[in-house]
């Protein structure tokens, strides 16, 4: 209660019901393991956002491999497949094609590219859990692929609130632009595969923290605006963003010394 109570005399904590962060029909971990998954989700989002814009083909992308998969130590986090059985599979509605059409069991071969460079194996094929056909046993993506891997380490981190700055994060590293011009600039926002930038909780909190780190910028998502307008001044300016685009033109102003479309 004394918590609660200097909480609600503290612009810099929020006081906020228990079931609001941790669910009634769930546990504290698998609340916990929901937010991870969110936030890898988002990952994922940033990764193929980014690199559609800077201009990476789509391809079939292997996401994941599961125990006991048949394509283990053949296939790995992050090839391209190419081709199946010799037929090309250019997107899933392809490889969906091609896997319907080979029974279980079947030893063929697949063409992938790895980090840009070409490679083939041959993987004997698993029963489909539903209908005729057969597996890789692989998770994928349609995704942009790029000749180099993307490593993201964030720690302790759950939820999707992060994608619109990982989405940046990715372009100032790998782009050609220079997107701070050397200023400190946070942000928040979700992101999804169109580029569409989507509202957060907690934004006069993250607004705090942008603050004590001496932040020169802050992007908000534009469903945030009213909530953050609302806000203690956070003393630093607010560009609104919706989409991507948004945000790559609020950081282009401001590196110019124009002012960004603020909330």
């Amino acid at each position: 209660l004394v918590q609660a109570v200097r909480g609600w005399f503290d612009d810099e904590v929020a006081v906020v019901p228990e079931e609001s962060v941790y669910p009634a029909d769930r546990t504290v971990e698998e609340t916990r393991q929901a937010n991870r998954r969110a936030f890898v989700t988002s990952e994922q989002a940033a990764e193929s956002v980014a690199l559609g814009h800077l201009g990476y083909p789509e391809k079939v992308v292997v996401r994941g491999l599961p125990e006991d998969s048949p394509s283990e130590g053949r296939l790995q986090e992050g090839d391209a497949l190419e081709s199946v059985d010799g037929r090309p599979t250019p997107d899933l509605a392809a490889l969906e094609s091609v896997l319907g059409s080979i029974p279980p069991g079947t030893e063929v071969p697949v063409a992938y590219t790895r980090l840009g460079d070409p490679g083939s194996t041959t993987v004997t094929t698993g029963p489909a859990e539903e209908g005729d056909g057969s597996v890789l046993g692989v998770s994928v993506l349609q995704q942009p692929a790029a000749p180099f891997d993307i490593d993201i380490q964030v720690e302790d981190v759950g939820g999707p609130s992060a994608g619109l700055m990982l989405t940046l994060g990715i372009l100032d590293l790998v782009g050609e632009d220079d997107l701070t011009g050397g200023a400190l600039v946070a942000g928040t926002g979700t992101i999804d595969v169109d580029g569409e930038v989507g509202p957060i909780g907690g934004i006069p909190l993250k607004m705090v923290a942008a603050r004590e780190i001496g932040a020169d910028l802050f992007l908000v998502p534009e469903g945030n605006c009213e909530e953050a307008l609302a806000a203690e001044d956070p003393g630093l300016p607010l560009a609104r963003v919706a989409t991507l685009d948004d945000a790559l033109e609020a950081l282009a102003d401001f590196r110019a010394g124009r002012t960004p479309a603020g909330c």
